[in-house]
């Protein structure tokens, strides 16, 4: 979950300065940056599963507030996509390059508050003009993509938003509907089966006495 954040790594300062990564200065989520720009150029990785650190959140952090400076996410995609350029890697990673760019900016837009939502809606819009070939998009993806595209205003993108969430509820509720109806079908049939067994008509006297001594 926290590969992308510097706060969990452990750099070689040498390593560091001469890999000449930085952080994109006056953005918020700036240690994405930082991040491929120093996996790329790093020739070993070591991982250490125990926990070293604790992390507290508060409402009023950078990320937290989820004011107007979520807009910086959408120059910050961008800029990982120069970096995967930079290195020779984009044509490689561009399907999975295009999927998170729809992801996580669909993502930011659902989180921030409400007064920037159409500013974000706007910016993210003109933003994904620049995926040149939507075949890379998964399904869902796609069609999360071509949402923002249809919109003209962040509210018609929350109608239609809604309307394939809840077309996602009711095929779920028809789905759980039709198991309880093949379930009630199974032991429709085991009962009859049952019923209509050697053993469940042999018994039939003992159980008639059983009940009479009740």
């Amino acid at each position: 979950m926290y590969f992308r954040y510097s706060w969990c790594k452990l750099y070689n300062q040498e390593f560091v300065i001469k890999s000449k990564a930085q952080f994109a200065e006056g953005l918020i989520f700036h240690d994405n940056i930082f991040f491929w720009g120093i996996l790329f150029e790093a020739k070993r990785i070591y991982f250490l599963n125990e926990c070293l650190y604790i992390r507290r959140r508060h409402s009023k952090s950078s990320t937290g507030s989820k004011d107007k400076r979520f807009l910086n996410i959408i120059p910050i995609t961008n800029m990982i996509w120069d970096i995967f350029k930079q290195f020779n890697v984009f044509d490689r990673f561009k399907g999975k390059l295009y999927n998170r760019k729809v992801i996580i900016l669909l993502a930011r837009y659902l989180e921030i508050q409400k007064e920037y939502k159409e500013l974000y809606f706007k910016e993210m819009k003109k933003d994904f003009s620049s995926i040149d070939d939507k075949t890379y998009l998964s399904p869902r993806v796609r069609e999360n993509y071509e949402f923002v595209l249809e919109s003209d205003t962040h509210k018609e993108l929350d109608l239609l938003l809604q309307k394939r969430n809840l077309n996602d509820k009711n095929e779920e509720l028809a789905k759980k509907n039709k198991k309880l109806e093949n379930e009630n079908k199974k032991l429709k049939k085991e009962r009859k089966e049952l019923l209509s067994s050697n053993s469940w008509k042999l018994t039939k006297p003992i159980r008639n006495i059983g009940r009479k001594l009740k």
